[in-house]
C-alpha cells in the first residue's frame, strides 16, 4: 500500500512518500498483483527549477519503470526552465507519448495485443453467462446458431456501453484496424470458444470485431493506473502550485491520461494538506 502526502503554503511546497510499491500482471484474464518494498517515488523532474514528481499506484508504464521515464526527461529538459509550473507536466507527457525509443511501436502494438487478449478470456466467460454453462470448457457443447445468436446479444450489449471520457471512437477504429486481422489469424488456434469447431469459423470475425470494441470500451477498468503528482514552481510563480495526474498507459499509439483540477496557492489561500494512494493514516493525523 501506498501513503503519500503534498503540504503546500505560501512560501513552500513538500512531497513525501512511503517506499512501498506494487507490480501487476495477468493470468486467465485476471490481474495478479505483487507488492514490494524500497521503492523511490520522489524525483527531481528539473536540474535547474524547483519542480518536484511523485508517483503511486503502478511502478511501471508499459513495463518502462517510470524512474527510467523521469530521468530521461530530466536529461532532456536539461538546463531549460518554464515560466509556469503548468507547463512542466505538459511537456513531460508529451515527451512520454514520442519517446519511440522506451516506447517502441512494436512495444506499443504488443501492449494493445495483451489488452485485447486479456479481454478474450472475459468475453468467452460472457457467452458462458449468458448460456447458463458451468465453465469455458462447456462452450464445446453449444452448437453455431446458439453463438451466434449469443454474439448477438453481447455485441448490443458492448455497442450500448458509453465511452469513458478519455476514450473515443477513433481509439476503436485504430485497434481494430491495427489488430483485427492478427486475431481473427490466430483466434481458431488459440480460443476455447473456436478450437476444433470449423462449423463457427464464420463467425470469428464477427467476435473479434466485437471484442476489440469490447477491449477498448474497458481499458480503463483493466489499465495499471499510475497517479502523477508535479509540484514546484515555475520562473514567473511567485507561489506554488500543485497538478495532480492520472495516467493509464498507451492505447495504440496514444498516452490515456488525465488531468484534475490544480491547486494554485495566492496571497488569499489558506494551506492545503493532500493525501494520495492510501489516505488512512494521513485522514487519522489530520482529524
Amino acid at each position: 500500500m501506498t501513503a503519500e502526502i503534498a503540504i503546500m503554503s505560501r512560501t513552500a511546497v513538500v512531497l513525501a512518500a512511503d517506499s512501498a510499491t506494487t507490480v501487476t500482471s495477468w493470468k486467465d484474464g485476471l490481474q495478479e498483483r505483487r507488492y514490494f518494498k524500497g521503492a523511490n517515488k520522489l524525483f527531481e523532474l528539473s536540474r535547474s527549477a524547483p519542480v518536484g514528481l511523485m508517483i503511486y499506484g503502478s511502478a511501471s508504464l508499459q513495463g518502462v519503470p517510470w524512474e527510467l521515464a523521469i530521468k530521461s526527461f530530466r536529461e532532456d529538459l536539461g538546463e531549460e526552465q518554464h515560466d509556469r509550473l503548468e507547463a512542466y507536466p505538459t511537456r513531460f507527457f508529451d515527451f512520454i507519448e514520442h519517446h519511440e525509443k522506451l516506447f517502441s511501436e512494436q512495444a506499443r502494438n504488443q501492449a494493445l495485443f495483451n489488452l485485447i487478449g486479456s479481454a478474450a478470456y472475459r468475453m468467452q466467460k460472457m457467452v458462458s453467462d449468458q448460456n447458463g454453462l458451468n465453465s469455458l470448457g462447456d462452450l464445446s457443447t453449444l452448437t453455431a446458431e446458439q453463438v451466434d445468436q449469443t454474439l448477438d446479444v453481447i455485441e448490443t450489449l458492448v455497442n450500448a456501453t458509453p465511452l469513458h471520457p478519455l476514450i473515443t471512437e477513433v481509439d476503436i477504429a485504430n485497434a481494430t484496424a491495427k489488430s483485427s486481422a492478427s486475431f481473427i489469424e490466430a483466434a481458431p488456434e488459440s480460443l476455447i470458444i473456436f478450437q476444433n469447431k470449423p462449423d463457427r469459423a464464420s463467425l470469428v470475425p464477427k467476435f473479434v470485431n466485437t471484442l476489440i470494441k469490447y477491449a477498448v470500451k474497458d481499458f480503463i477498468n483493466f489499465s495499471d493506473l499510475t497517479g502523477v503528482v508535479i509540484a514546484g514552481y515555475g520562473k514567473d510563480d511567485y507561489y506554488p502550485s500543485l497538478e495532480v495526474f492520472e495516467c493509464y498507459g498507451f492505447l495504440g499509439d496514444r498516452l490515456i491520461f488525465s488531468r484534475q483540477d490544480p491547486r494554485n496557492m495566492d496571497a488569499e489561500s489558506p494551506a492545503v494538506i493532500q493525501p494520495f494512494a492510501t489516505t488512512s493514516m494521513i485522514d487519522t493525523f489530520r482529524m
